[in-house]
């Protein structure tokens, strides 16, 4: 009986061997996979994903990530981003996040064992939605029923441009969204801080306004930049004043370019002059005039022919352009000059723009194209009276600035900033006094020239003068749509503009 038990015992292990021999020791196991770097860091979105180094013996059947607010995140606690199809290395965005937050993020990948998942990382996001930086530039090229408008790329936040354009309507009310009117779109993949972007509207209503509006679009979203307006050219003529060629004491030529004729053949062209002892005398018209020519009609470009200057001792001559169709005259720009000078005011020379010309027609003053300053500075010496500041006639600046320059200590105050600049090879430069911001005023600053900041309403577009008014106050001028003077407390801040005469 015992041998019998002995027996089935070695019967039943030599079964158990056999089929223990049958069965597949090469079990399934989960997948390693280490969690990638948070890049792209944005306020409501980030990038991630995952790296997969071990499959686990059985297919990778999905893969991803999961993030939460709190710690150790799980594809059933948490957010997640699935890849659409599932490979060993794979990138993923957590989307809808909020500003200014705390994040953890992990990597997770699916196979027959189950799911595991990489490493944790944790990440802040920002604390703003970083949309493209934009800016509408004023429009030009305004014609009748065509108008170029270009846009600027402030800052493009290390993303890529997507796309970018202009967007025009005859309301304000301008977006991607509700535009109804006209657009551009301008697709433009890769744009970088100080790319701009133009757009050509045409077929264009005549005499009608315009708004437009920039805008550029990353991956974060639409970014838009100020609100702009133009209005299109009316029933009217368009055209431009020539500059001044073989300039004497006793005749010299110009004429005009007729660019459009606002719908109506130009019958008469030509130029008038008028003889003038500053640019704020009346302009020229073909009923009030000194002398006129009659150079033709059509559009294009013509030469006329000044001649007889008479009694110019001390005296500019004015002269623009007209043309004449059925709908009236219209004129081209002033050009005012000297007899004989080989300089003519707002003529770019010397490092800047020329904004007065003197009697001999040889010398005169020069102001700088942009400001010297990018925040607005003080005049300096607040409660001490400068000796030697005090004077508004032309050409008594530079000693002004000089004046100031040796008896306020404070450093960089306006005097010190003008009398210490170098620019495009001139260190002559000066703070101008009012009688010379006057002539920068109405020769230039009145025409649009010479990117002055005319809008009130910030420091910046206050200008100081180097002339003191007393112990705490001095001069300073605003270019808005006319002239205005003022005084400022010199503790105060204002903007610099320098000049230097030639």
């Amino acid at each position: 009986m015992q041998l019998r038990n002995i027996f089935l015992i070695l019967i039943v292990i030599s079964l158990a061997f056999e089929n223990c021999s049958k069965i597949d020791w090469n079990l399934k196991k989960l997948a390693t996979i280490t969690t990638n770097p948070v890049v792209d860091i944005a306020g409501n979105s980030a990038k991630s994903g995952g790296t997969i180094t071990d499959e686990g013996g059985s297919k990778i059947t999905s893969t991803g990530i999961c993030w939460s607010k709190n710690p150790n995140p799980k594809v059933y606690n948490s957010f997640l981003e699935t890849s659409v199809v599932p490979s060993l290395k794979f990138n993923s965005i957590a989307t809808n996040l909020e500003l200014n937050t705390v994040y953890y993020v992990r990597s997770w990948a699916v196979n027959d064992a189950g799911i595991s998942y990489g490493n944790e990382i944790s990440f802040t996001t920002s604390k703003s939605i970083d949309l493209p930086l934009v800016k509408t530039l004023p429009p030009k090229s305004i014609l009748s029923t065509d108008a170029t408008c270009t846009g600027l790329i402030i800052n493009n936040f290390s993303t890529t441009i997507e796309e970018s354009g202009i967007l025009c309507d005859i309301t304000p009310n301008l977006s991607k969204d509700n535009n109804t009117g006209y657009n551009y779109l301008f697709i433009k993949q890769i744009s970088y801080p100080g790319d701009s972007f133009s757009a050509t509207f045409t077929s264009l209503s005549p005499g009608q306004k315009y708004y437009i509006r920039a805008y550029a679009r990353n991956k974060y979203g639409t970014g838009y930049g100020n609100i702009d307006s133009f209005i299109t050219g009316g029933p009217f003529a368009l055209l431009t004043t020539s500059p001044i060629t073989n300039n004497t004491r006793f005749d010299a030529y110009s004429g005009g370019s007729i660019i459009d004729d606002g719908g109506s053949p130009i019958t008469s062209r030509g130029v008038c002059w008028s003889y003038v002892s500053t640019s704020s005398d009346s302009l020229p018209s073909i009923n009030h005039c000194d002398e006129i020519t009659h150079d033709g009609s059509g559009t294009g470009t013509f030469v006329s022919h000044l001649t007889s200057f008479t009694n110019t001792v001390g005296l500019n001559i004015c002269v623009r352009s007209y043309a004449t169709n059925a709908n009236g005259t219209f004129y081209g720009n002033p050009i005012i000059f000297y007899p004989g000078s080989p300089y003519t005011l707002r003529q770019s020379f010397g490092g800047g723009i020329i904004c007065f010309i003197d009697s001999t027609g040889l010398h005169g003053l020069i102001v700088a194209n942009s400001d010297q300053v990018s925040s607005p500075v003080e005049w300096g010496c607040f409660g001490s009276t400068i000796t030697g500041a005090s004077s508004n006639n032309i050409g008594d600046g530079k000693a002004e600035t000089d004046a100031i320059s040796i008896g306020c200590a404070s450093p960089g105050i306006a005097a010190k900033i003008c009398k210490n600049l170098s620019l495009n090879g001139f260190n002559d430069w000066y703070l101008p006094n009012q009688g010379e911001q006057s002539r920068i005023g109405r020769n230039v600053a009145l025409f649009g020239l010479g990117n002055f900041i005319t809008t009130l309403g910030s420091d910046l577009s206050f200008y100081w003068s180097s002339y003191q008014v007393d112990a705490n106050n001095a001069n300073c001028i605003t270019f808005s749509s006319s002239i205005q003077f003022g005084s400022r407390a010199k503790n105060n801040l204002a903007n610099v503009r320098a000049c230097r005469w030639f």
